[in-house]
């Protein structure tokens, strides 16, 4: 992880991505504990192709404008500009060069997550699995459920390809599967890796193995288990086309 004191010399420098912290606060509330737990841990994975960006203390709002100049779709240099808890950037080419207009990004506004708290340690660590199997950072953002308009388990989430960052509704009523306090991503990630490393993942694919799949993930998971029947986390992970997901996944070629 670095600290910088402006953006114009950030580049890639052989890496992959740049995850760029912007809007930290010198408060220390659920969320800005959270970031300073582990972000600085997320940047430092050996061997990582990222680089993991913050601003310096004094710095922080020079960062924040230097981040608002650039040509931003009107709805997200509003979102920005009005914005008051951290949110994450994440660009793939040298910020000199970086054009929102012209080139792919995400932003995940930290802050509307559910309980962000829990959801800062869990982000990264599913963008270190991610970057571990060599998945696209983007494509892994853009195929996480979503609960309402842009927001996902982790927040809201921008894109050049029409998510609206103005609609911040929160989740109403029970929580579904996916909330961060359930834990269902790490267990599906968790049993997707067993039965990949089983060298039976393609013949896991017979009839009745989604089934298979919600038992597996009641039997290792408490919480799911004590808070949701097989119907519910079936039903959850049919219409958020988790199933598919995972069917690519235990079938790719490199498996």
């Amino acid at each position: 992880m670095e600290k910088v004191s402006s953006l114009s010399h950030l580049a890639l420098r052989g890496s992959q991505y740049i995850f760029l912290l912007v809007g930290e606060s010198h408060q220390k509330d659920g969320l800005q504990k959270a970031l300073d737990a582990s972000f600085e841990a997320f940047g430092d994975e050996g061997g990582q192709p990222i680089r993991a960006v913050r601003a310096t203390r004094r710095h922080r709002r020079d960062i924040y404008t230097e981040l608002q100049a650039r040509r931003w779709p009107k709805e997200i240099k509003s979102r920005i500009r009005s914005e008051r808890q951290p949110f994450l950037v994440i660009i793939k080419s040298d910020f000199r060069l970086f054009d929102p207009q012209d080139d792919d990004w995400r932003i995940v506004w930290l802050g509307d997550a559910r309980t962000p708290g829990n959801s800062i340690p869990r982000l990264l660590g599913a963008f270190t699995r991610a970057i571990e199997y060599d998945d696209d950072v983007f494509a892994y953002l853009d195929g996480l459920p979503s609960p309402g308009s842009n927001l996902t388990q982790y927040g809201g989430i921008s894109s050049p390809h029409g998510l609206d960052p103005t609609k911040r509704d929160k989740k109403v009523g029970r929580p579904g599967i996916f909330d961060p306090e359930f834990g269902a991503t790490e267990t599906i990630d968790a049993i997707v890796r067993d039965w990949t490393n089983s060298d039976t993942e393609v013949s896991r694919l017979k009839h009745g193995w989604k089934s298979d799949f919600v038992r597996e993930m009641r039997k290792t998971n408490q919480s799911l288990r004590d808070s949701f029947g097989e119907k519910s986390i079936y039903g959850s992970l049919i219409k958020s086309k988790v199933f598919e997901d995972i069917e690519h996944r235990l079938t790719r070629p490199d498996h």
